[in-house]
């Protein structure tokens, strides 16, 4: 499996992984011998890139994941998804209204995408160094896809407990029928048609006028409304609550915990994360590490569904195979494989010490899951301190908790 190192890091001599794309140009091709020329090229255009190199000493002395179903799948379920929108979205705008789409067209689309992702099925979502672009058709996008990944993950779950039930259990009891999840995907594609004819205005970078937080406060509930008759009435739900909080503290209705329903809930997670690691024009993304901890252990915990949550953690993944992490003991170390229990705490192996240098063979440590040694924690990841993160008492005070219907822009209306 490849290293990820910044461009900073590259040296000549070394090979990549994969090849270096930007949008739909190809920069450097897969197994490209770097040159001198090549890596100060890289740096002076991408300053901020990090790339795969094969490490043939590592692979010998490590079996490390192997993700790239992972990504392929969630790329091509992405791209349907975007067709998909876009497609509805130019509809909408002719007809100005559900009137002008093709609800019957949009169904089928949804459920072959669905039915895609349960034949490919993902254990996890490696967001790392993807967030999502400003444009809200692209944040819907990645919505989507996690939600995608995270109802598949709990219905697997309950797929689970339904067997265990029936094995332990003399006369096993009638299996409760498993989510459908065309719904939540038909909701993940339209939750947002509320705001659809402000997206023009809602891409911008100032903030919002009296008048267009209005429209966004409002949003699900006239979204939810646009629906024709026949739509599920899961997905209905699930468009007109899928900004309520679990404390109750969301809107439109303040609706709170098991009052919400599950696609709803599901959608909050999905949507705020996408939301956080959005790129803005008046500010810069989260970080996947710094979204999935507030997320998950910070200041924003209470806002979401606990059992949406404890999945979410697993399937996100924010360290992707081969990333490169400094330790707390000053030593760093590369991720060999996802955390199965937390996306924050993956298996690590320590492999070059305090100066970043590759260490002998018999001096490397691990392979080990960082949450069997409490003792190590990640300090820092492409640049950014994360000491707070893995602290024994994280501290708040930069962490803006204000009130869910107090926001200037579309995004802070999402996030938290």
């Amino acid at each position: 499996m490849p290293l990820i190192l910044p461009t900073t890091d590259l040296e000549s001599g070394m090979c990549l992984a994969r090849p270096i794309v930007s949008g739909h140009k190809l920069i450097l091709p897969q197994d490209k011998v770097l040159n001198s020329a090549d890596i100060e090229s890289l740096i002076d255009r991408f300053p901020n890139l990090h790339v795969s190199i094969h490490d043939p000493l590592l692979d010998d002395a490590v079996a490390f994941e192997d993700d790239s179903e992972a990504h392929l799948v969630s790329q091509q379920a992405r791209e349907q998804f975007l067709h998909t929108i876009r497609r509805a979205q130019a509809d909408f705008a002719t007809g100005a209204s559900m009137s002008g789409m093709d609800l019957q067209a949009i169904e089928p689309a949804v459920s072959r995408i669905v039915e895609f992702l349960q034949e490919h099925p993902v254990i996890w979502t490696v967001i790392a160094g993807e967030q999502s672009s400003e444009n809200l058709t692209e944040h819907a996008g990645q919505a989507f896809y996690l939600s995608m990944v995270i109802g598949n993950a709990i219905r697997e779950r309950l797929l689970n407990v339904a067997k265990r039930a029936k094995q332990c259990a003399a006369a096993p009891p009638s299996e409760p029928p498993l989510p459908d999840l065309a719904p939540l995907g038909l909701a993940a594609l339209l939750m947002d048609i509320g705001l659809w004819s402000l997206y023009p205005v809602l891409n911008g970078e100032g903030p919002l006028t009296p008048e267009e937080r209005a429209v966004v406060l409002a949003h699900p509930i006239a979204g939810a409304d646009m629906l024709p008759a026949e739509t599920d009435p899961a997905a209905v739900a699930a468009v007109r609550y899928h900004h309520e909080n679990n404390d109750g503290s969301g809107y439109p209705m303040g609706l709170a915990g098991q009052h919400v329903p599950l696609f709803a809930r599901i959608l909050r997670v999905a949507d705020a994360y996408s939301a956080a690691t959005a790129k803005r024009a008046y500010r810069e993304a989260q970080s996947p590490v710094r979204a999935l901890w507030e997320m998950t252990r910070g200041a924003y915990a209470s806002k979401y569904d606990p059992v949406v949550l404890k999945v979410f953690q697993a399937v996100v993944q924010p360290y992707p195979i081969g990333a490169v992490v400094r330790l707390s003991c000053g030593r760093h170390a590369v991720v060999v494989r996802h955390g199965r229990h937390h996306g924050l705490l993956p298996e690590i192996l320590i492999a070059f010490d305090e100066d970043n240098k590759p260490m002998p063979r018999k001096k490397l440590s691990g392979p080990f899951p960082l949450d069997r040694h409490p003792e190590l924690r990640i300090v820092s990841f492409r640049g950014e301190d994360l000491t707070m993160i893995y602290g024994d008492e994280p501290v708040y005070e930069d962490v803006c908790l204000r009130a869910p219907r107090d926001f200037e822009t579309l995004f802070e209306s999402v996030f938290p």
